[in-house]
């Protein structure tokens, strides 16, 4: 598929987790020319610790699940030129406490040497967007609805017992789920992710105000639950720059491949009749969003403009 222009030349894709990049930018991953994935949250738990999402995942605790979760990533990328960066910062799901500003520091100080090493660089973040609070627990299947209940049980069940839930999941009954209508017809489970969003405005802060280019994808699969332009607008209204749109066709037969290859995080993240490795479950646009700073510098109101972009 043809690619808008500003997303040719040198361009960093931030991922908060070992998937994002994948889930949502095919566009860029299915290029030709090198890029380079920064993914932030990729560090281990000094000692092993066991989390809901890791074992409806199917895994033991923090350390099968990192170890797994490589393994994938490299899978999924392999046979591509882009560069892969592990920031070696927490998962949110790991930590005991709030984020520090070492986090922050080590982050920014990160990107901030790609920009010099990649002068006129473009810098991607994610939109962070999707629904706050999750819709209610009644429009969950039965289903999975009891595979959560016993995955809140541990490993008492042993493997057999966390290969019963994956499969459930896998299954998902989703088909027997009437579609949900009004505020709720956002998928279940796509709430705004904690990583997505501190990444988003850690980031944000940082190069605002600086001729510096950036812009945001839309996250796959919280983009289904509510689109990313909502969280544009507020950051065009926050933050005062102009911002350009793009909307760019995507091969979905490729990017369901590619995505297979998270075999752990397909079955959880899958909200409909379609998982995300399955080409109908795929959404038939990317969309991104690129900063337009000199605009801002100039002292021009913030707005969002339409780019154009080639057709496949």
């Amino acid at each position: 598929m043809p690619i808008p222009t500003p997303l040719n030349g040198a361009v960093l894709v931030v991922s908060p987790h070992l998937d994002d990049a994948v889930l949502s930018c095919e566009t860029l991953i299915g290029r030709e020319a090198p890029l380079d994935v920064l993914t932030v949250c990729t560090a281990r738990p000094a000692q092993p610790m066991v989390t809901e999402w890791d074992t409806l995942s199917g895994f033991q605790d923090s350390d099968e699940a990192m170890e797994v979760r490589l393994a994938e990533d490299d899978a999924a990328l392999a046979g591509t030129p882009h560069r892969r960066h592990h920031l070696g910062v927490l998962d949110q799901q790991y930590l005991t406490a709030g984020r520090t500003p070492e986090d922050a520091a080590t982050l920014t100080a990160w990107v901030d040497a790609w920009l010099r090493e990649h002068e006129g660089g473009l810098v991607l973040l994610p939109t962070a967007t999707g629904v706050l609070p999750d819709p209610p627990m009644p429009r969950r299947p039965l289903v999975v609805r009891a595979a959560r209940r016993l995955a809140r049980l541990g490993l008492r069940a042993g493997r057999s017992g966390i290969r019963l839930v994956r499969e459930a999941l896998s299954r998902g009954e989703a088909g027997a789920m009437p579609p949900a209508t009004g505020e709720h017809a956002a998928p279940v489970g796509a709430g705004v992710n904690p990583d997505h969003r501190w990444v988003r405005d850690t980031l944000t802060d940082h190069l605002t105000d600086r001729l510096t280019r950036f812009g945001y994808y839309e996250d796959v699969p919280y983009g289904s639950a509510r689109p990313g332009q909502d969280e544009i607008d507020g950051l065009v209204g926050r933050h005062g720059f102009h911002v350009e749109a793009y909307a760019v066709p995507v091969d979905r037969v490729v990017k369901a491949r590619r995505i297979g290859r998270y075999a752990t995080q397909v079955a959880p993240l899958r909200f409909g009749p379609h998982g995300l490795d399955e080409p109908e479950g795929l959404p038939e646009l990317e969309r991104y969003w690129l900063t337009r700073p000199w605009e801002a510098a100039l002292g021009i109101p913030g707005q969002l403009h339409h780019g154009h972009h080639p057709r496949s």
